[in-house]
């Protein structure tokens, strides 16, 4: 936010400006607003949102916009936002629970410096391994830490990821 706004007034002037707010209504031709800002820019964003009438608003945003770690105090401003995340960050099955901790003994310093990085790094290793099997590529499916991963049609792997929107300050499954 610091790259866009010098301060809060700034924020706020703008968003005002942008909704064309005045004291009891806000621009009915927008249908939704999407944020792509850090968690700490978002928490102030989506209060203004609220207070200049946009709080009916479907607000979305990146997976930027959530540290990976459950802050309910902090991320009660972010309530109401809808954003889409790899299931390392979001689905806290037994089996991603188990190498969480497994990477969190092995790597202590840097375990919660960059949580996306080491799921990346574990399915890019399951791929390699499993790219040479035809029948994998026949199936063609892999529940991976980053997501559901795909081969298409043009030999190309998509990723599919998990959506959540804040509630009580915590994500939830949408």
């Amino acid at each position: 936010m610091r790259d866009f706004f010098k301060s809060n007034q700034d924020l706020e002037g703008t968003l005002s400006t942008l909704l064309q707010a005045n004291d009891q209504k806000r621009r009915q031709d927008v249908d939704m607003i999407f944020v792509a800002a850090s968690p700490d820019a978002a928490r102030q964003i989506k209060p203004l949102l609220n207070f200049h009438h946009a709080a009916n608003l479907p607000v979305y945003a990146t997976a930027s916009v959530y540290t990976g770690t459950p802050m309910p105090s902090q991320d009660q401003d972010l309530n109401g936002i809808v954003f889409c995340d790899m299931p390392w960050i979001l689905q806290l099955s037994n089996q991603i629970q188990d190498a969480r901790t497994t990477m969190e003994k092995l790597w202590p310093n840097s375990a919660n410096q960059s949580p996306r990085f080491f799921a990346l790094g574990m399915d890019a290793y399951t791929l390699a391994t499993q790219l040479s099997k035809a029948r994998w590529l026949a199936s063609s499916d892999v529940a991976g830490y980053t997501g559901d991963l795909h081969i298409n049609k043009y030999q190309r792997i998509q990723r599919g990821l998990v959506c959540a929107k804040f509630k009580q300050g915590i994500p939830a499954a949408d």
